[in-house]
C-alpha cells in the first residue's frame, strides 16, 4: 500500500513539474517572438526615419544625393545630435558618403 501511495505521489508531482515546464517554456517562447516583432518594428521605423532624412537632405530634389548635400547637412548641430543618438559617427562625411555610395556613381539615391 505504501509503493502504492509513494509511486501516485511521485506521479502526480511529476505532471505539477510537467505543467510548470510546459508554461515557462511556452512563455520563453512567447517572448522571443515578442522580441523579434519589436525588433522589426524598429528596424521599419528606422528605415522610415532615414527615408525622410534622406529627403530632408535632397535639397534640390533630384532624388539623389551629392556628397555636398550630405556635407553640409551634417554640419548643422541639430542633424549630429540625431545622428550621434542613433549611434552614427558624423566626423568623418567622406568616409560615410563612400559607405552609402555603393555603386561609386558620385550620388546615392534611397536605394543604396
Amino acid at each position: 500500500f505504501f509503493f502504492y501511495l509513494a509511486f501516485t505521489i511521485l506521479a502526480v508531482l511529476n505532471i505539477i513539474t510537467g505543467v510548470f515546464v510546459d508554461n515557462a517554456v511556452e512563455t520563453a517562447r512567447t517572448q522571443r517572438d515578442f522580441l523579434i516583432e519589436k525588433e522589426l518594428e524598429l528596424k521599419e521605423q528606422y528605415a522610415k526615419q532615414m527615408r525622410s532624412l534622406f529627403g530632408a537632405m535632397d535639397k534640390d530634389g533630384s532624388g539623389t544625393l551629392t556628397y555636398g548635400e550630405i556635407h553640409d547637412y551634417l554640419q548643422e548641430p541639430q542633424v549630429q545630435g540625431y545622428f550621434s543618438a542613433m549611434g552614427l559617427e558624423v566626423n568623418d562625411v567622406e568616409r560615410l558618403f563612400g559607405l552609402i555610395d555603393s555603386d561609386d556613381s558620385g550620388d546615392v539615391d534611397v536605394g543604396e
